[in-house]
């Protein structure tokens, strides 16, 4: 077999690169041919004419990222392809090449250490395959100031952890206290972050009966156990659908408990905000007010808070986002206003949620410290590689990145193989 090894210095280790001459694969159905030319070694392999038909190549690695290239040629206009690497399939379509040979890249992907396989069938035929490692460099913790210039010296410190972690480690974080503490009974380790939600505390929710108590428990976990991180499914603060806290007369999904979400509300906090002195203005303010007793409890504690509110605004999923960007924006920077220089609130670290193809709704470097994705996949081997470049590409320089709310648990030894070093992840 004509295999080429080539020793690579990737990420202080030695990884290698893999060349292998398609005719020296195992070939199910197909046949070595020497009709076109430009082709490497004595052939290439044509013929994949019955599904069944397949080019095996088999190689051992070391553990990484590798660049999956195939020296292939086709005389369509269009290829399909089906590449199945260790049992996990990946196929697509390529655009022609003209019937010569050329280099296609197919995927970047992550192999464990060891002998692995790679299946190819398709519209083309196959000169040979080289695998490349790929190195990904961390991000840099960028130098950055706390949008509050008053935040507390344990803000503070909380914020210089961060970034003292920042590409060297990835904290775990899981949502609710329940679940943290189910995560303990089964590990017997707690998540370094526990991401709690002010839901309750909405006065609309109160008005319905709700009686919460969960910011003392939150605060009893923080003084011994790991960071909080605070958010705000904000009820509506009027004109819920289901005004009269009765279940019985609305549709499912308007409940009075669902009024975070715009289709259980019919309140438009644009026109709010642009009149300062009318009612639903005034409700804004109140509702800020209660939820700044709830902060003021861990200020008064000495507990930091890693604050993300109004999340996932762009989706227009919830009423904070029903009305477009620059109202949005002018909602965040009021919340921002009210509690730090109107309520002297200073143990808020400010995290804001960006949703994809949604620049204009950021709220502006002046009012965030951290941006976060909220990302739930289909995939539970998902990487979530294009959100965390996003992320990096329109804020990496200036704040820190984080995913905030996840279905998928990372796995930090695949992930940062890609170079993808979140600061915190938290599984909902």
């Amino acid at each position: 077999m004509s295999i080429f090894l080539a020793l690579v210095l990737t990420a202080s280790t030695w990884s290698q690169e893999i060349f292998i001459e398609a005719e020296d694969a195992n070939l199910e159905g197909v046949t070595v041919a020497t009709s076109r030319t430009g082709y490497s070694g004595t052939g290439y392999v044509t013929g994949f004419d019955e599904p069944g038909d397949s080019l095996r190549f088999s190689f051992e690695l070391t553990a990484g990222v590798y660049e999956v290239v195939l020296g292939a040629a086709q005389d369509g206009r269009f290829a399909q392809y089906a590449l199945n690497i260790d049992g996990v399939e990946r196929a697509g379509t390529l655009v022609g090449s003209g019937g010569s040979f050329r280099e296609v890249v197919f995927l970047e992907y992550r192999f464990s250490e060891g002998p692995h396989t790679l299946a190819f069938n398709g519209t083309m035929d196959v000169d040979y395959l080289r695998l490349t490692p790929v190195s990904y460099e961390g991000p840099t913790a960028p130098a950055l100031q706390l949008v509050d210039p008053d935040a507390s010296t344990a803000t503070q410190a909380l914020m210089d952890f961060l970034l003292d972690q920042y590409g060297r480690t990835i904290l775990a974080g899981q949502q609710s206290l329940d679940e943290v503490q189910y995560v303990h009974q089964i590990t017997g380790r707690e998540p370094a972050i526990g991401s709690f939600d002010l839901i309750d505390y909405s006065p609309s929710r109160v008005a319905c009966g709700l009686n919460p108590r969960g910011a003392e428990q939150w605060m009893n976990w923080a003084e011994t156990d790991g960071i909080v991180n605070l958010m705000w499914h904000w009820n509506a603060p009027t004109d819920l659908i289901d005004d009269n806290c009765n279940i019985s007369d609305n549709a499912p999904g308007q409940e009075w408990w669902s009024g975070f979400y715009t289709r259980a509300t019919t309140f438009n906090f644009a026109e709010a905000l642009a009149d300062p002195n009318s009612e639903r203005y005034q409700l804004l303010l109140r509702d800020m007010d209660a939820i700044a007793i709830q902060l003021q409890k861990f200020e008064d504690a000495n507990i930091p808070v890693l604050w993300r509110p109004l999340h996932e605004a762009a989706g227009g999923w919830f009423w904070w986002g029903a009305q477009g960007a620059d109202p949005f924006v002018a909602l965040w920077r009021l919340l921002y206003d009210r509690l730090v220089n109107v309520h002297g609130i200073h143990n808020l670290i400010w995290v804001y949620t960006h949703e994809p193809n949604a620049n204009e709704w950021y709220p502006g470097d002046a009012y965030v410290d951290i941006t976060t994705r909220d990302v739930y996949a289909n995939d539970p081997s998902a990487i979530m590689k294009s959100d965390w470049d996003v992320l990096q590409e329109l804020y990496g320089d200036r704040k820190l990145v984080a995913l905030s709310e996840s279905g998928t648990l990372p796995d930090p030894s695949v992930i940062t193989d890609f170079g993808i070093w979140w600061s915190w992840f938290s599984i909902w």
